[in-house]
């Protein structure tokens, strides 16, 4: 599948986000990269979709600038718009508690 993973097909299928959906509805953030590659992009919009069929609160978004190894740089950057977003959503869920 990738020689830069390393992961055959297989693996991947048994590691994939949509293989393991939470049990819990909590409000989630779909966060990848503006840089992505399409079809890591495409997985996402996918996880997000198979969330909001299960009826779960459910958002996007592409982080500026990132790919899918760089956009923690900006979670960590308290003035990002992805930081914000992210403490957004956890005071949110704090309110459904």
């Amino acid at each position: 599948m990738s020689d830069t993973v390393r992961m055959d097909a297989g693996e991947a299928g048994c590691e994939s986000p949509l293989n393991h959906l939470p049990t819990r509805r909590a409000p989630q953030l779909i966060a990848y990269g503006a840089r992505d590659t399409d079809e890591l992009r495409r997985q996402s919009q996918r996880y997000a979709a198979a969330l909001a069929e299960r009826g779960s609160d459910v958002a996007q978004y592409a982080v500026p600038g990132c790919d899918h190894f760089d956009q923690l740089n900006e979670l960590a950057n308290a003035d990002s718009p992805f930081f914000r977003q992210s403490l957004a959503l956890i005071r949110r869920s704090g309110d459904d508690a």
